[in-house]
């Protein structure tokens, strides 16, 4: 069984160092002015669910930010799947790095309030999890669009392909 102290205290760490990832993403300055005010208010929503986690009569993170996550989600879903064999590789565009990244983090954040939840179940918001979970799957079609929109962005034919680098005279 885990200690509920731990468990509190390592879900909350990891709510915030998902935030600090996305805070990464959005520092580099090269995404959309639509993306970055996503997530800053998915920032905003972050510090919000840490707080309820951190002190659990807190109520801070409401029905509003699940409504404006899934109504996100239904955006930034593409609108076909990637046809097989182009695969986008990771860290060809800064943010969209970063991004896959705060998705890791994300994903680790909603295992932890899993965590917690079955430790203290009556004292964990229940859409907690839910929230992260559906915040991992924005934060991965955020960072397709980001990496669709970089113009220096080059379609790969299959996983491991790279572009021919010029060779030195």
């Amino acid at each position: 069984m885990t200690d509920p102290p731990l468990a509190r205290l390592t879900a909350c760490g990891d709510v915030e160092e998902a935030n600090a990832a996305i805070g990464a993403a959005i520092s580099t300055n090269s995404m959309e002015a639509e993306h970055d005010t996503l997530l800053g208010t998915v920032q905003r929503d972050l510090l919000d669910l840490a707080a309820d986690l951190a002190d659990p009569r807190s109520t801070r993170l409401n029905p509003a930010a699940h409504r404006r996550l899934d109504s996100a989600r239904q955006q930034y879903a593409p609108s076909a799947p990637a046809p097989p064999g182009s695969h986008v590789l990771a860290g060809g565009n800064e943010a969209a790095g970063l991004l896959r990244l705060a998705r890791a983090v994300t994903r680790r954040a909603e295992r932890s309030v899993r965590i917690l939840a079955a430790t203290e179940p009556e004292r964990v918001p229940p859409s907690a999890a839910a929230y992260l979970s559906a915040l991992a799957a924005l934060l991965s079609a955020v960072a397709l669009r980001v990496d669709r929109e970089d113009p220096g962005n080059l379609a790969m034919g299959a996983c491991g392909d790279r572009p021919p680098r010029a060779r030195p005279a």
